[in-house]
């Protein structure tokens, strides 16, 4: 549900003045997320939303929302992100980044990069080697190799919780056939037992595995979506 119009941030982010440039602000929808680029500087605008997976319905929780999208994906992308920049409303008015007013919204400042080498589009394109997806499955499986461990539910559990999450965000997307997506599988329905604490040596590979798992099922969601399609914007948030 969108609780706001964001109609003032809107219009800031798409003013070329805003940054000091003189070009046309192209702008790429998604169904949580608005991203403006301009030169080589892309801004994302968190929509103003409330749903099951998500609450980024005031000002405030999008930007701890910001916050924490660039403390975390800045681990594995840190030549992508630039950092937060607060929207805030100045006493004649007007809107600006980083004012001493109230806050208004909040947007990531990001650099923009070639739209051809989302793996969406390199899908479409037939670029998506096995090499390239060995070496993509491989860095995830390391980023979770040194992520803190919980040892509560099966890994499996935990993977169908993601399913539901993006299957809900599917549902609100216009970006992907939901015959296709009503007709696939669900893997992991029959939970294996949880990996017990004292089997160190397992854990490692149990979470290679699952990282490994679901980076090829988000690249078989994204090579459903048609050519051009907004889910291409998603890879500027993470």
């Amino acid at each position: 549900m969108i609780v706001e119009r964001q109609e003032a941030a809107g219009a800031l982010l798409l003013d070329p003045a805003t940054y000091g440039e003189t070009g046309p602000v192209e702008v790429v929808e998604t169904h949580i997320s608005r991203i403006f680029l301009v030169g080589r500087h892309a801004f994302k605008l968190k929509r103003a939303v409330k749903l099951p997976y998500v609450d980024f319905s005031t000002p405030a929780l999008r930007l701890t929302a910001c916050e924490k999208e660039v403390e975390l994906n800045s681990k594995t992308a840190p030549g992508l992100y630039a950092g937060v920049r607060r929207i805030t409303r100045g006493i004649d008015g007007r809107l600006a980044f980083d004012g001493a007013g109230e806050l208004v919204d909040a947007a990531i400042e990001m650099v923009r990069f070639d739209q051809s080498k989302l793996l969406d589009r390199m899908a479409v394109a037939g670029q998506l080697t096995p090499a390239l997806l060995t070496t993509v499955a491989g860095m995830i499986a390391r980023y979770h190799r040194g992520a803190s461990e919980i040892h509560t539910g099966s890994g499996s559990s935990n993977l169908a919780d993601v399913i539901d999450i993006n299957a809900a965000g599917f549902a609100t997307s216009m970006s992907f056939k939901q015959t296709r997506l009503s007709s696939s599988p669900r893997p992991f329905v029959s939970p294996s037992p949880a990996i017990p604490p004292s089997s160190i040596g397992e854990r490692p590979r149990a979470r290679s595995a699952a990282a490994t798992a679901i980076c090829i099922c988000a690249i078989s969601a994204c090579s459903t979506a048609s050519p051009g399609s907004s889910t291409a914007s998603n890879s500027m948030t993470r």
